[in-house]
């Protein structure tokens, strides 16, 4: 199934969708970020696309009050805390991930543009792999220096986007 091009950013709703828990645990086997790094590198996605919807995992270990305090130097951020992910959909235009999840999974069933930031938290297959990259606008980030993602995104605005995920991760 065809993808939505992404051709810009401008009066888009993002919403960036993260792993579960931000900074308390250790992220195990290919999950192995330190927490503040992982902490620092949502800061950046944040500072990079203003006005972002940022939906928390429904299995978050922390408190409203806490992550918005993690996001209190921007205003301008919409959390979502209290909906699943599938009764989100229609609150995005575009959505960013940076970890392989039951909410990818559903995204990608949509014809709406996918943003991945591969910053190393997944050991994909080789099958994976191929059929994310044709899914996603994917971008290989070293979260040490990130960079302009904006820019970085524009870059590859125009790719041509095909959803192979679905058909052959999904159940039916």
């Amino acid at each position: 199934r065809s993808v939505e091009r992404l051709r810009n950013l401008d009066n888009k709703k993002i919403m960036y969708v993260p792993t579960k828990c931000v900074w308390y645990e250790r992220y195990g086997p290919f999950r192995d970020v330190p927490e503040q790094l992982y902490n620092s590198w949502q800061k950046t996605i944040i500072r990079n696309f203003p006005n972002i919807i940022l939906k928390l995992h429904p299995k978050k270990e922390y408190s409203d009050s806490e992550y918005n305090s993690f996001v209190s130097d921007f205003n301008t951020v919409k959390i979502i805390s209290d909906r699943q992910f599938q009764e989100c959909l229609n609150d995005a235009d575009v959505f960013i991930f940076d970890y392989m999840s039951t909410a990818f999974a559903i995204a990608a069933a949509t014809s709406k543009p996918i943003i991945y930031f591969n910053i190393g938290l997944r050991n994909f297959t080789p099958l994976g792999l191929e059929k994310i990259k044709k899914r996603c606008l994917w971008i290989d980030i070293d979260i040490l220096n990130p960079g302009d993602l904006r820019d970085k995104v524009m870059s590859i605005k125009d790719k041509e986007c095909i959803n192979e995920f679905t058909d052959v991760f999904s159940l039916r």
